[in-house]
């Protein structure tokens, strides 16, 4: 009875093995090609960069990777407002509504 279940555990061993052997000689076998065509996997910010991926046109696989700058704020016009006696002035970003004051 052990050596039943010892046989039918290596032989699935062989098959897992071979099978991914397989998966793998059919990747690496692809000679990948590119388009030049990205898709964004992660948009940037204001403050953090995003990331765009390139995929083989063929298999699909990522073939490159490329990091999004960040945006940067953008601002508007300054705006004063007087509170209390004092005289302040604001911009607010566009994007984010981070905002600054003098």
């Amino acid at each position: 009875m052990k050596k039943k279940i010892l046989k039918k555990g290596l032989i699935m061993l062989i098959v897992c093995i071979l099978s991914i052997g397989s998966a793998f000689s059919a990747y690496a076998a692809c000679a990948h090609t590119f388009n030049g065509s990205y898709e964004t996997t992660k948009e940037p910010t204001c403050t953090a960069t995003g990331t765009k991926v390139g995929k083989c046109t063929k298999c699909g696989v990522v073939v490159t990777t490329v990091t999004i700058p960040a945006l940067g704020h953008s601002y508007g016009e300054w705006i004063k407002y007087t509170t209390g006696g004092v005289t302040y002035s604001i911009h607010v970003c566009t994007r984010c509504g981070h905002s600054e004051y003098k």
